[in-house]
């Protein structure tokens, strides 16, 4: 991952962001393999519903583009995915060729993603073992990145507590993990991240060092977003933390 010195990696959700070039781009791209996925009818899971989809929201779409587009992975590296069974960002990474873990408790999504897998002849491994219990595997090695989309919100402390703990030590040194989550006072999950003191406290649990700038940054923007049945007024924050 190249850092940039005119870029604010550690921030909440703006539609502007898209007009960075790199985004623009990922976000292109992301797209484009959407509609292949689709027409090839093969379903992949957004907020864990697996489906034959044509799109990805747009708020969606700012998680996986502005994340993956500064990470910037190539072919070959080493990826953990943390809770994204069966999802975009998942086969898009397998299929430009690199090395992906996909752990998802989700039964049903881990058996898609290995089908998935065998199909294309992807080095792709869904696995539900559970990483807010158990550590990572010996013979999974060390990771280059790890990645996790959405998940952290809905883990009680000591659940992410031990899992961000884990995800830290299957990092290789120099590794990055990208973290998107829940952000704003109404987000409406009870273990969303309301404030910069939740972000402060994230990164001390972890034990990784921000990328970038050191500063959360709160655009301040909120949007009406559908959880489940209701509405909220929240946004999306995005984190990239590196192992010394």
């Amino acid at each position: 991952m190249e850092v940039r010195d005119d870029v604010v990696y550690n921030k909440t959700m703006d539609r502007d962001d898209f007009l960075e070039p790199p985004v623009r781009s990922m976000k292109k791209k992301l797209s484009r393999y959407s509609r292949e996925l689709f027409f090839k009818q093969t379903p992949f899971a957004v907020n864990g519903f697996l489906r034959k989809r044509y799109y990805v929201r747009w708020y969606k779409m700012w998680e996986y583009a502005r994340s993956l587009a500064y990470l910037d992975i190539k072919p070959g590296e080493k990826v953990l995915d943390f809770g994204g069974g069966a999802t975009l960002p998942v086969f898009w990474l397998a299929g430009k060729g690199c090395e992906v873990v996909s752990a998802d408790i989700n039964e049903k999504l881990a058996e898609h993603t290995n089908v998935v897998a065998k199909k294309n002849g992807w080095k792709l491994k869904g696995t539900t073992i559970n990483l807010c219990e158990s550590t990572v595997p010996a013979e999974w090695g060390s990771f280059d990145y790890v990645i996790s989309f959405c998940t952290i919100e809905h883990l009680e402390e000591k659940s992410l507590q031990f899992a961000l703990k884990r995800l830290a030590g299957a990092l290789a040194d120099g590794g990055i993990m990208a973290l998107t989550f829940y952000y704003g006072e109404e987000a409406p999950t009870e273990n969303s991240l309301r404030n910069s003191s939740d972000i402060r406290k994230l990164v001390k649990i972890s034990g990784l060092e921000v990328v970038g700038n050191k500063d959360f940054i709160d655009a301040g923007i909120r949007f009406k977003l559908k959880n489940r049945k209701e509405y909220f007024y929240y946004t999306f924050g995005s984190l990239f933390l590196k192992k010394r």
